[in-house]
């Protein structure tokens, strides 16, 4: 891909750790993931975020996006305990860093929420829905994709537990 190539050359040019060159990386993790790859895009992924908690340190907002990423490659695999481990230990980064009413905070806590449902931890995921919603509501807006992902959620929720 044309990502390999400019990683090739940029790595040349501006050494393994340069910012730059890790968002080329985290670039070319997340297409290997969207195509299907995600035993290479994890490992791409990993080996970013491993590079960053160093250079940048676990707070920054590239190390939480990638430490997304990887969460959300987890998801896509099917490895539901890696990945709700992962948004775990990132919601309480972000919690701390950016804040509970943070965009980013919002979707790991949606992501964290899908993959306990993913995993039949309905009722863990139904806890604390409704405050979620209404923090998108007011922070987001009515309309917002993930407003509405979380109330879908929501609706998911009530009818599965109304069939038990």
């Amino acid at each position: 891909t044309v990502y390999v190539e400019v990683l090739a050359n940029e790595r040349v040019e501006l050494g393994a750790e340069h910012p730059f060159l890790l968002l080329i990386m985290v670039a070319l993790g997340t297409t290997l993931s969207m195509d299907g790859k995600h035993d290479a895009a994890l490992a791409q992924l990993r080996e970013v975020r491993a590079i960053q908690q160093r250079v940048l340190g676990a707070d920054h907002i590239d190390t939480m996006s990638t430490t997304a990423n990887i969460g959300v490659t987890l998801r896509l695999q099917r490895k539901y305990p890696e990945a709700e481990a992962m948004f775990r230990g990132l919601l309480k980064v972000q919690h701390r860093v950016l804040g509970p009413e943070h965009p980013k905070t919002l979707i790991t806590d949606y992501n964290l929420r899908a993959t306990l449902v993913d995993q039949g931890k309905d009722a863990e995921a139904a806890a604390g829905c409704r405050e979620v919603l209404a923090i998108r509501r007011r922070v987001l807006g009515v309309e917002h994709p993930m407003t509405l992902a979380t109330a879908e959620l929501i609706a998911r929720l009530a009818v599965a537990g109304n069939r038990k």
